[in-house]
């Protein structure tokens, strides 16, 4: 059986972005042309593209996005050196990212079970809540008591720390440093089921969902939105017992598309305004 490596992945999908065609569009060198002209950070990928490309690496994606889309956006910056190499040299890796739309099937909230942790989805749902911008920290870098630096990528919402100091062997303490610290822009979202997928006598489920960077402050409350993300388990954790058997399913989103708002939501214009009055005084 041929092993599929990490390299050969990340290979095969900058072919991909460099020569899918629209026609005689490439597709994909036009989007990173644009994606330069507007210096944006997300480069979006329509998954019917990928698939008739090779269906096996969009099934891949599907069931393992961690790998995929990190090999994604490996392609994607080596191909913006290629074609716009004084742009891939002004941004940062962590800012560009690759986000996948029109996955083939939509789930409704209720629809997730454990079956669906760590894989690629689309939901849709009502956003009901949005927090403020907060900095996300990518790669914490910390500092022993002899003041050597350690760098740590995170994942998760918890901040993980370093085991040992790699120069002095360090292994209790660590103090963050701020200023040499990755940031990213992040926001949560509460993510509602839609009224009319609400079963009978039933209180609407909710999930919340992690955006990043250009994500961040695109959703308001009232906005019908569709999502792609990978659904992930969140320890839950009480101040006695510590640790629980239960999790938290939270989604961390890649790609955010707002439909329209909740009718309630929308703006009235004059005419609407005056015809309720005039039904309201007849």
């Amino acid at each position: 059986m041929t092993v599929v490596t990490e390299a050969k992945i990340s290979e095969d999908l900058e072919r991909f972005l460099k020569i899918h065609k629209q026609g005689k569009e490439i597709k994909y060198r036009n989007r990173i042309s644009q994606l330069v002209a507007t210096e944006g950070k997300s480069l979006i990928v329509d998954y019917d593209d990928l698939l008739s490309y090779r269906d096996s690496l969009a099934k891949r994606l599907l069931l393992e996005p961690d790998d995929v889309l990190k090999n994604f956006d490996d392609a994607a910056l080596d191909t913006l050196k290629t074609t716009h190499s004084d742009f891939a040299a002004r941004i940062r890796k962590e800012d560009l990212a690759v986000r996948i739309r029109g996955l083939p099937e939509t789930l409704k909230l209720r629809g997730i079970t454990t079956e669906h942790l760590d894989k690629f989805v689309a939901l849709s749902g009502l956003a009901v809540r949005t927090s403020e911008l907060k900095p996300l920290a990518l790669k914490a870098v910390f500092r022993c008591r002899n003041e050597h630096p350690t760098s740590v990528p995170q994942k998760g919402l918890f901040l993980k720390k370093p085991i040992r100091c790699e120069e002095c062997e360090e292994t209790r303490y660590f103090e963050l440093s701020e200023k040499e610290t990755t940031f990213i822009d992040y926001q949560i979202i509460r993510l509602q089921e839609l009224p009319e997928e609400l079963p009978p006598g039933q209180l609407p489920q909710s999930f919340d969902v992690d955006l990043t960077t250009d994500m961040v402050h695109v959703v308001r409350p009232g906005d019908r939105i569709i999502l792609t993300g990978i659904v992930r388990a969140e320890a839950e954790y009480t101040s006695t017992a510590g640790r629980l058997r239960t999790f938290r399913s939270r989604i961390e989103g890649n790609y955010v598309e707002v439909l329209g708002k909740e009718p309630e939501q929308l703006p009235l214009s004059p005419e609407d305004k005056a015809q309720i009055k005039e039904i309201a005084t007849a």
